[in-house]
């Protein structure tokens, strides 16, 4: 290996094992795809989406099947309350079958009492009696209605200190309400896994000028490569290929100036190398036993070239590395 070898390709094969070691850590794949972050997104999104809106759908049918039982109740107490205030006595179950088969109570699984003065309850059916119901009995509220066991229960006070009471089952509505729910679970779940679906379909589609980006940033680290990518459309992904594109170009740029200047300081440094090197032999040749004489003049004559070939050799070399750095570093 001569002079030149030393003093360039070393610096160039430590510049390529680092390029090496770069171009083997090039290409990981990321712990967490982008595609994967936007599937999930989207699921989520939606999942969460239709989760609200079947519990919204859900609370809505619930208030309502809820409401219609109320005012059911309310109803039918209004006629109790009309028999009771056109004077017709209830001071015995007798009175008060005659009374519910009159207004056809239980068609609808609603049941009813009355609470009498001396303390007699008189009723149709099951009719559970709560903390609100029995303040209602006692004098302490107008009315009650509230759910008790499994049962929605409307306590009034009438007139005479008598107290009306009814109860509607809400067995019926329970299980309507969890067939609703399983319903809207299966809608909600289904719309998730279409979303997931869907994420991925739209990540697909809309990363693939990324993927495109990646597989030409992996040629350029793996062979060098740096032809431009296709470029489509005009939105934001289309100017990152674009701008990805001039870093290519100036990457080729530079690639183009390195290898020239490389060119060029091996044509500069040659001469003068060569030069030195001529009469670096002749000086050590004329210094071996047996040499030919040579006169004390060309000794001095031929040491002094050795040292202006050096200084010369010197500034071409000051001069190449200011060439070579960076306009932004400034010249020297």
């Amino acid at each position: 290996m001569d002079h030149t070898g030393i003093v360039i390709v070393s610096p160039l094969r430590r510049l390529a094992r680092r390029t090496a070691v770069r171009r083997r850590g090039a290409g990981r794949a990321p712990r967490r795809s982008l595609r994967w972050q936007i599937t999930v997104l989207a699921g989520a999104v939606v999942a969460v989406a239709a989760a609200v809106m079947a519990l919204a759908a859900y609370l809505v049918v619930s208030d309502g099947l809820n409401e219609r039982v109320d005012d059911n109740l309310k109803s039918r107490a209004l006629s109790v309350t009309t028999w009771v205030n056109q004077g017709i006595e209830i001071e015995d179950q007798a009175s008060l079958e005659m009374v519910a088969q009159t207004i056809r109570y239980g068609d609808n699984g609603i049941y009813f009492g009355l609470v009498l003065q001396n303390g007699l309850t008189v009723r149709t059916g099951p009719i559970p009696i709560g903390p609100g119901q029995r303040d209602v009995i006692e004098g302490k509220r107008e009315s009650s209605l509230s759910n008790v066991d499994g049962h929605r229960v409307l306590a009034q006070r009438l007139t005479d200190g008598v107290t009306l009471v009814l109860s509607k089952d809400l067995t019926s509505t329970h299980a309507v309400l969890t067939r609703l729910a399983w319903v809207f679970g299966i809608i909600g779940g289904c719309g998730a896994i279409l979303a997931g679906v869907a994420g991925t379909t739209v990540a697909q589609a809309g990363l693939r000028p990324v993927d495109r980006l990646i597989r030409a940033s992996e040629r350029v680290a793996r062979t060098d490569d740096l032809r431009p990518i296709q470029v489509a459309g005009n939105d934001e992904l289309a100017c990152l290929a674009s701008t990805f594109n001039t870093m290519l170009a100036a990457l080729s740029d530079s690639r183009d100036r390195q290898s020239q200047l490389i060119a060029d300081a091996g044509h500069e440094l040659r001469t003068p190398l060569t030069s030195l090197r001529t009469n670096l032999e002749l000086l050590i040749a004329a210094s071996k036993p047996g040499a030919s004489a040579m006169s004390e003049e060309d000794m001095a004559e031929l040491r002094s070239d050795v040292i202006d070939q050096i200084e010369e050799f010197s500034a071409l070399v000051a001069d190449l590395v200011d060439v070579a750095r960076p306009p932004s570093m400034g010249r020297s």
